[in-house]
């Protein structure tokens, strides 16, 4: 309790101290006055060094001309040295970091980018995601953040991000990569790491326990259910942590990127059919096929396209699924209002995933650090409370309701 407790009060921590952290300016950061007990990770969003259109070594970064550019902001979402870049292309980002002269180790938390990158840190390659090259030949796109270890041999270090991108995607970084104490930062990792697996796991098993429970009982809330935790366990794979290479499944990149954005569509259809298969009086069956429809061409549209229309997608995608969100709200408030069994279950679950869904949103807008494990838990409860509200919604009792219960229009009209 002590453990989850500590990880929920992690973003007050960072709000509360933000104040005081030190500030990456003009390509440097100066950490020679650093504790690391009473900040143990610092945001290393700002102004780096950036070399367009080059992939430079340690050696060669001060023979070479730069311009300074923010690195939480895609290199075409912003104007570097007055200029306006295009998506594809590749880069080198530096930044010079002075340390306390006691420091022996420290650990980088480095984000996925659009769409491969190198980690150096001096002369050293720390680690890779994919393989960043000069044209789409020599690149090897890879969606995949890491926690890296780096001993320090002085206390000046120089970080270098190399990244490129050809396949017509946003380009560059759009996350904060940290810095931070070597054994902090670990087990933070580690606990994200373990969280997300368990939430895989979980979703795996509501999906086999689902279809076995309908194959029993004929009961359709279980195969519903089924197919949404077969969603939920597709976003948790192929999204965020991109936990689907440690389960050893390795696609293409363009494979696994459709499948992140599908699990969108997915998740819509199948939570729409779940909560208007157990509150079909509240959820209208046109409501429900005008989500199925529009989640289905979606779907198509997102297996058709080419790389370049995933992003202007996206935020069809997320309208979608917020007019879901607001629909089934309405449907389970008219649920509570006529006092349908197991309405404050649902009611329940709806509220934890919409509260988890606007944490996940701020973060992604404000560009700062996710707590991952309150949203790993936040889902594994909805999820949780979804198949619960089940031991209500039978079969038996939704005959009942449809014969013996007055409907929502029945006392407040339409």
């Amino acid at each position: 309790m002590r453990v989850v407790l500590f990880f929920l009060l992690i973003p007050i921590y960072y709000f509360s101290s933000a104040a005081a952290l030190p500030v990456v300016s003009k390509g440097e950061l100066d950490l020679t006055t650093w504790n690391t007990q009473q900040l143990p990770a610092i945001s290393l969003a700002g102004e780096w060094r950036f070399y367009w259109q080059a992939l430079l070594t340690f050696n060669q970064l001060d023979s070479e001309p730069y311009a300074l550019a923010q690195l939480t902001i895609p290199w075409n979402e912003q104007k570097i040295d007055g200029k306006a870049l295009p998506k594809n292309g590749y880069a080198t980002y530096a930044l010079k970091i002075k340390l306390p002269p006691t420091t022996q180790e420290v650990a980088f938390v480095v984000p996925a980018v659009f769409n491969s990158y190198a980690f150096w840190v001096n002369d050293k390659l720390i680690c890779s995601s994919g393989q960043p090259g000069r044209n789409e030949a020599e690149t090897t796109p890879k969606w995949k953040p890491q926690t890296v270890r780096v001993p320090v041999n002085s206390p000046n270090m120089v970080v270098l991000f190399q990244i490129a991108n050809f396949q017509n995607t946003r380009g560059g970084c759009a996350e904060v990569m940290r810095i931070g104490d070597a054994a902090y930062l670990t087990r933070l990792s580690t606990i994200y790491y373990t969280t997300g697996k368990a939430l895989v796991v979980f979703c795996a098993l509501l999906f086999v326990a689902g279809i076995a429970v309908y194959y029993l009982t004929e009961a359709k809330g279980y195969l519903h259910l089924a197919f949404l935790g077969f969603a939920y366990m597709l976003r948790f794979l192929f999204s965020d942590l991109y936990l689907a290479s440690d389960f050893e499944i390795n696609l293409p990149w363009l494979v696994a990127a459709k499948i992140e954005y599908a699990t969108v569509p997915l998740i819509v259809f199948a939570a729409a059919t779940f909560v208007s298969g157990i509150y079909p009086k509240e959820f209208k069956r046109a409501a429900r096929i005008f989500f199925q429809a529009s989640s289905f061409f979606a779907l198509l549209g997102i297996i058709l396209v080419p790389s370049a229309a995933l992003t202007p997608m996206l935020l069809l995608l997320q309208v979608l699924g917020l007019s879901l969100a607001a629909y089934s709200a309405i449907s389970i408030f008219r649920a509570i209002v006529i006092n349908r069994t197991g309405a404050w279950v649902t009611a329940l679950s709806m509220g934890v995933l919409i509260a988890v869904a606007s944490y996940n949103v701020y973060t992604f807008i404000m560009v700062i650090d996710l707590n991952r494990t309150f949203i790993h838990i936040g889902y594994a409860c909805a999820l949780g409370l979804s198949a619960f509200s089940l031991m209500y919604r039978t079969p038996v009792r939704l005959k009942q309701e449809d014969s013996e219960m007055l409907r929502y229009e029945d006392l407040y009209g339409k």
